[in-house]
């Protein structure tokens, strides 16, 4: 009798920007397919096959299918580790190993279901794979028996004669590859055949447990190990004017997919045009500092921003930040930030002219020695320009808090 067993368990912890997250899923289909019995199959059955019968059943040659539904992963990411477990609990006295092979074409499981010990299966029913067929009764392989890589994801050993519940498990970089091509194209998803490492060797054959079995600590399992992206935190981004140039520095705490960075710089903090590019970590846990610098820097103020570009192309921009050259090493304002009172390094007497980040004027008075009081302004950027005896005003940043 057929059942339906679907078990997804998920352990996710964060660290430093990567989020790791550890899946084990059960098989959500599997079946066997059988070259002496090319219209029968076992979609329904308690075991799996692979390997070749005795010459007593007809010297046939069977393999498995399995599948794993992948939805529960995320799209974008980035599989580190991947284990396939199956169970056997019988071999014939032939030692090989099986092999796992990337199934190229979808396949059914019916509701075929073989009596006692299965092992030539049972008529096939619509939707089944066969040895001939992959969805029965009338969509075929493009090869009988499977159609399949020619090569090996991954290779185990299983010993002659097993009598005991025995765990037979499928790892390493081509397994890893198999399930990373199925989260990039979930289209391509069409499991793996079981097969034999050598399928002339008579009386080789292995019986697996099936998904079907009441036992759930038997079934087929695919334990992954994945990251996944995200964003680049951005740490500090700054900009400061030495010798007449534009000095931008910024910090990440951690990169993922990062590529670059693109500065780009504008006259009106409006339009912005790229001006240099600095090449991202990549992949990064550790704390990470850039620099960029400006020569070519006008008078009056500039601004800037960073683009910063993913590996698949997608772009976020940092705020806006700017620097104005006739300030620079000229006019010091402090504190900065300010909470009630301002102080400035010119001559008292002087006027100053306070203006918001928007171009606003909010206040305008003579520098004195307690200081310009900025108690009433609002939190956030401002601009001070301060006249001295008829020369050009020294104008400088600050922040309100």
């Amino acid at each position: 009798m057929k059942k339906s067993y679907l078990t997804v368990l998920a352990l996710i912890f964060s660290v430093a920007g990567f989020c790791q997250a550890n899946v084990v899923l059960t098989a959500d289909k599997d079946n066997t397919i059988f070259s002496a019995f090319t219209g029968n199959s076992n979609g329904a059955g308690e075991y799996l096959f692979v390997g070749r019968n005795a010459a007593a059943n007809n010297n046939s040659v069977q393999r498995a299918l399995v599948h794993f539904n992948l939805g529960t992963i995320p799209a974008n990411a980035v599989i580190s580790s991947a284990t396939l477990t199956v169970y056997t609990n019988r071999s014939a006295g032939g030692a090989t190993s099986v092999e796992l092979r990337r199934v190229s074409a979808d396949w059914g499981e019916g509701t075929s279901d073989a009596a006692e010990l299965e092992t030539s299966g049972a008529p096939a029913t619509t939707g089944d794979a066969t040895w001939l067929q992959r969805l029965f009764p009338a969509t075929p392989w493009a090869t009988p028996g499977g159609t399949y890589s020619a090569t090996s994801s991954g290779s185990t050993p299983v010993a002659a004669n097993i009598r005991a519940m025995t765990a037979v498990a499928f790892t390493g970089a081509g397994v890893v590859a198999d399930v990373q091509s199925w989260i990039n194209n979930p289209a391509g998803n069409f499991g793996w055949a079981l097969v034999s490492s050598d399928e002339n060797l008579s009386a080789s054959v292995k019986r697996f447990i099936s998904r079907n079995s009441t036992l759930a600590a038997q079934r087929p399992v695919l334990t992954i190990t994945y990251t996944t992206n995200l964003p680049v935190s951005l740490k500090s981004f700054t900009a400061t004017v030495k010798d007449r140039k534009a000095v931008i520095q910024w910090s990440t705490a951690t990169e993922l997919n990062n590529d670059y960075f693109s500065i780009e710089k504008s006259g009106d903090g409006l339009a912005f045009s790229a001006i240099g590019r600095v090449d991202g970590r990549g992949n990064s846990t550790a704390a990470n500092t850039y620099s960029f610098t400006d020569a070519n820097l006008g008078e009056g103020k500039t601004s800037y921003r960073l683009a910063q570009y993913d590996l698949d192309g997608k772009v976020k921009y940092s705020p806006v930040i700017s620097v104005n050259l006739r300030n620079a090493g000229l006019l010091t304002v402090k504190p900065n930030p300010a909470t009630s009172v301002l102080f400035v390094n010119v001559a008292n007497g002087s006027t100053f002219t306070i203006t918001s980040s928007a171009g606003t004027t909010v206040k305008k008075g003579r520098v004195e020695s307690a200081g310009i009081n900025v108690q009433n302004l609002p939190a956030g950027q401002y601009w001070i320009a301060v006249q001295v005896a008829g020369n050009e005003p020294l104008r400088s940043s600050f922040y309100k808090n």
